[in-house]
């Protein structure tokens, strides 16, 4: 990113010991892909001894181009938009597409992101918001870069709608090995007269997700204050938290946030204001997901969490479709944080023999704050038929059975 050490305050951090995660503290942001990559190794599906090879490969520098027009340049998914002529930001962990200028809302927003591997977007649009007594912003101008680093961006210039005097640029970058994109929006009045009230932010179009937040119904219809935003997908989910700021401001309405991180009543002539915010994308559509990329944030380091699933006799299931749970348990004295509910998504058939047999137990598994939990597991009408609790360490993979009953 292009700053060394942004702090992004009142998000989730977490230590790496037995303690349940937590929602508040300073993140910083690791400086350099190399740190980064030696901070960050990552377990998402199970099956792995650690979460960190002996020796780590180097992170590939982030790259950027515009797309041609071939059906396995983009990405896939019922709401992913993008043609030839857009520009993909990609590095060996997501990619995002910047739609071109002269689209039918204008260019220059970010309308896909999605996991590098799977490669399905689930989100549908992020586009610089500046309220509703301003203009939009209208970008003029795209330009992209790389820089030594290895850190791609695109970059969209232009001016507020009926305001040409209030220039606009918004940088969206990406470095190697992040799993998430940095936006940041410069404002700058040219004019002779203050501008009108600005708020700062982004609307956001959640699209195939489902939208939560701490302290928030599913969907957080209506007005809200709070940390972050995040949207649940099927197979991905995706985290929109301000840079800087102790909490956003949102007003949801049939899937669509207005988002505002902060505001200024107007902006004098000659001077100008940076607002930055960053979209992780999580590389499973589960609340751990969005957990786990808040922490890493943070630059703390998630364990695994391996889970076999199994009949109350103990035998192999022939598929499983729900969520294994996972409540906090607080250290003796402390409380739970009021945060959104844990859960790993559980959809998964063994691999079977020629006779048809499971050929192996049936597992899910994927990164998870460290802390202590109690599993349990929803779905299918099935459910857990006795508690089971672990301990996830920074690092190390843990694994548990669940004996389910029902159906």
């Amino acid at each position: 990113m292009t700053r060394r050490a942004a702090v992004l305050v009142g998000l989730l951090s977490a230590s790496a010991s037995c303690s349940p995660p937590l929602q508040s503290g300073g993140v910083i942001v690791v400086d350099g892909a190399a740190a980064r990559l030696g901070a960050m190794c990552r377990w998402r599906s199970g099956g792995h001894d650690e979460l960190c090879p002996a020796a780590a490969p180097s992170a590939p520098s982030a790259k950027v181009r515009r797309l041609e027009g071939g059906a396995e340049e983009g990405l896939s998914g019922a709401l992913a938009g993008g043609k030839a002529g857009d520009y993909l930001l990609e590095n060996d962990q997501i990619a995002v597409i910047i739609e071109q200028l002269g689209r039918v809302e204008g260019g220059g927003h970010l309308i896909d992101a999605a996991d590098a591997g799977r490669r399905r977007d689930e989100l549908e649009r992020v586009a610089t918001y500046l309220g509703r007594a301003a203009g939009q912003a209208l970008y003029k101008e795209l330009t992209t870069g790389r820089d030594d680093e290895g850190t791609a961006w695109v970059e969209a210039r232009g001016h507020v709608a009926g305001d040409e005097s209030l220039v606009i640029a918004t940088r969206y970058s990406l470095r190697p090995a992040d799993r998430a994109v940095l936006l940041s929006t410069t404002l700058e009045n040219r004019g002779a007269q203050p501008s009108m009230r600005l708020e700062l932010g982004d609307a956001v179009r959640w699209g195939g997700t489902l939208l939560v937040a701490p302290r928030c119904v599913p969907g957080c219809p209506g007005p809200y204050v709070g940390p972050y935003l995040a949207g649940i997908g099927t197979d991905t989910a995706y985290v929109l938290i301000p840079v800087e700021a102790t909490a956003l401001q949102a007003s949801t309405d049939a899937g669509e946030s207005e988002i505002s991180l902060t505001h200024r009543e107007h902006l004098p002539p000659g001077e100008r204001l940076v607002y930055e915010r960053v979209l992780a994308v999580a590389p499973r559509g589960d609340s751990a997901g969005v957990a786990t990329e808040l922490l890493v944030l943070g630059g703390g380091m998630p364990g695994g969490l391996d889970v076999e699933l199994t009949d109350i006799g103990g035998e192999a299931l022939a598929a499983v479709h729900g969520r294994v749970l996972l409540t906090p348990i607080a250290p003796e004295g402390q409380a739970v944080l009021d945060d959104i509910p844990l859960w790993l998504k559980a959809s998964a058939e063994p691999a079977r023999n020629l006779e048809g047999q499971a050929a192996r137990p049936l597992k899910v598994g994927g990164e998870v704050p460290p802390g202590a939990y109690r599993l349990g597991f929803e779905g299918e009408g099935r459910r857990a038929n006795e508690e089971t609790s672990v301990i996830i360490r920074a690092g190390e993979v843990t694994r548990a059975k669940l004996a389910l009953t029902g159906p």
